[in-house]
């Protein structure tokens, strides 16, 4: 009879052909399959334990899960910039079905969150000066300031710029 782990071990010799230090691709749990399962790096060779759970680390697993909770992925174009991958795409459907992804796991982001700084002209009872927000609506613009002294906001130009948060 082989070894439970037997499939797993088989996997960790290659990568040990690959490395001087394969327990880094490698993650356990003691409680797989429960509501309580975490899986942590393994430190060092593996015991092989029939008690506990291995699996190779999935460095893309970040990015699936993002895709999953709703969040934008983007990937490099040519010149070295970033593009939203989105439905359809051959990238978007092989996160969404788990399929190993064409290009190295650099390659891919999480598209970060962005806000955005507007200028406005505030009239405080009759006075009036220039502010600037970094938000992500216009709504947080006007939340931001004490409506009770604010009689009036003016957009300064429809220009936004974005920042990375």
């Amino acid at each position: 009879m082989k070894h439970k782990h037997f499939k797993e071990m088989t996997e960790y010799a290659i990568d040990a052909q690959k490395t001087d230090k394969p327990w880094e691709l490698w993650e356990t749990s003691m409680t797989p399959g429960t509501d309580l399962c975490q899986w942590r790096p393994v430190g060092s060779h593996p015991a092989w334990h029939t008690f506990c759970a291995y699996r190779r680390i999935d460095p893309y697993r970040e990015l699936k899960e993002a895709q999953e909770r709703g969040e934008t992925i983007q990937t490099r174009d040519g010149s070295g910039g970033w593009f939203d991958v989105i439905k359809g795409f051959a990238v978007y459907d092989a996160i969404e079905r788990g399929d190993a992804l064409p290009y190295p796991v650099e390659d891919y982001r999480i598209k970060p969150k962005t806000k955005k700084l507007y200028l406005w002209a505030v009239n405080s009872n009759g006075s009036w000066s220039v502010h600037s927000w970094m938000c992500e609506t216009v709504d947080e613009v006007q939340q931001a300031y004490n409506k009770d002294v604010v009689n009036e906001f003016k957009r300064l130009d429809n220009t936004i710029i974005e920042v990375e948060a």
